[in-house]
């Protein structure tokens, strides 16, 4: 509500005569007022008037306040609205408020209560608009940080085709577990990023995280996160991954290369979805898709014991193989000519 360098502009809707003139009255010093008897003549000033506040009956001919309340939060979420009734019965209160409402006020109130709850709408609606336009640059950055950082999965071979068709298929489901093998330089986190990308979580965080580089006695702390204090270093509070990415998904690189004993606390926490902080005793659930990958071969990652076989099929519900670039040779024209526009584009904007 941008009311810096101008009156607000309030809508009074009530049948009663007397409410009205007796809000006019009150309002019409430090405000522009409009108001009108019936809900119909009240979208009609709504839709051609810049209207900021609302303050509706809820006793009306044609449809209740609350309908009206919900049909205004329909056409203009900016409006806010500040009930009235000579009922404070508070089921008709809690309703409004769920439904939207600003404030509530039963009748017979002083002007000084109106006041009080024009300015505490003022403060709702500026903080609304702040936390939109907070949503609205955290949406831009992450845009920006997504063309940055996510490069299309380039190709016109069939096996790039068919891994397309995979991701997209896999993308709906935004629970499964997915295993993404291939050599190093295949483009394991690319396919990671598209499925998360094309899925329900897309507006989540995506976090990455290399598996051979996690100590075993860092694990608990990295994933799980710690209370200050609880561990010599531990200087203050710290989220872990399963906190920091609930409800976005998590990659796991080089999951092959993980000790035994990092296999069993990874597998027991992917199982119960709980994990309890370093220091802490309080047990927190988590929601997130798990897409991890290695560069071993399948047989290399099941045919010996240096893989947990229950924790291969609990990563591995869908599974992706990601062909090298010498397999798929009809590829090598298009993805030289991206990298050449790639290169030419940072060349000129420097």
């Amino acid at each position: 509500m941008d009311t810096e360098n101008r009156m607000l502009n309030i809508l009074v809707l009530d049948d009663s005569p007397a409410i009205r003139n007796l809000l006019r009255s009150i309002l019409k010093t430090r405000t522009n007022v409009f108001a009108v008897e019936s809900p119909s003549l009240a979208f009609k000033i709504l839709d051609n008037e810049n209207i900021d506040i609302l303050i509706c009956d809820y006793r009306l001919p044609e449809m209740n306040g609350l309908k009206v309340l919900e049909q205004v939060k329909t056409r203009k979420q900016s409006i806010e609205v500040i009930m009235i009734s000579d009922s404070g019965d508070m089921d008709t209160v809690i309703q409004a408020l769920r439904n939207g409402a600003a404030d509530f006020l039963k009748k017979p109130f002083s002007a000084n209560e109106l006041w009080v709850a024009i300015e505490r709408t003022q403060k709702i609606s500026d903080l609304n608009s702040t936390i939109h336009q907070v949503k609205r640059n955290n949406q831009r950055l992450k845009n920006e940080v997504n063309e940055e950082l996510f490069h299309p999965i380039i190709g016109n071979s069939e096996q790039i085709k068919s891994i397309l068709q995979q991701i997209q298929m896999v993308a709906q489901t935004p629970d499964t577990s997915v295993l993404i093998i291939g050599e190093s330089g295949t483009g394991k986190e690319l396919v990671a990023r598209g499925i998360h990308q094309k899925s329900k979580r897309k507006d989540e965080l995506f976090g990455a995280v290399n598996m051979s580089a996690v100590p075993e006695s860092l694990f608990e702390s990295e994933f799980f996160g710690h209370k200050k204090g609880s561990f010599t270093g531990a200087f203050a509070d710290k989220a872990g991954w399963f906190e920091t990415i609930n409800n976005g998904t998590l990659f796991l690189d080089e999951i092959g290369e993980m000790s035994m004993q990092l296999q069993v606390k990874l597998l027991r926490v992917l199982e119960d979805r709980i994990f309890i902080k370093v220091g802490h005793q309080k047990e927190q659930k988590f929601d997130i898709r798990i897409v991890s990958a290695t560069n071993k071969t399948l047989d290399e990652l099941t045919g010996t014991k240096v893989f947990r076989t229950d924790l291969f099929h609990r990563l591995g519900t869908f599974i992706i193989h990601i062909p090298p670039l010498r397999e798929r040779k009809d590829d090598i024209p298009i993805l030289a000519e991206y990298l050449l526009k790639q290169i030419t584009k940072k060349m000129y904007s420097t």
